[in-house]
């Protein structure tokens, strides 16, 4: 019985080498798969983060060029500035015009 035991274990030892070898095969593909996958992630990653930083400073730039509600303060302040001085002309026309008849 001793000589079938050995049998066994050495016939149990060969069969786990193999298992071994194809699991450590397959580990070693799926790390590999792995690698790549997260070079390939970090690359687009990298890409988005250029292409988001582009339209920030599109963003910014545009914001840059819009017209204001300050802008619109001023503007109607010039505006009412302009209306006011017309005025003044126009008044100060008639009181020479009837100064004048």
């Amino acid at each position: 019985m001793s000589e079938q035991s050995e049998a066994n274990a050495e016939g149990m030892s060969f069969v786990e080498k193999h298992l071994q070898t194809m699991i450590m095969a397959a580990l070693g593909a799926v790390c590999g798969w792995m690698a790549l996958t997260t070079q390939g992630l970090t690359i687009s990653v990298a890409t988005l983060t250029e292409k988001v930083s582009n339209l920030q400073e599109s963003v910014k730039e545009e914001r840059g060029q819009l017209y204001t509600r300050t802008d619109a303060d001023r503007d109607f302040a010039l505006r009412d500035t302009v209306i006011s001085n017309i005025a003044t002309r126009v008044l100060t026309l008639e009181q020479d015009r009837k100064v004048n008849k």
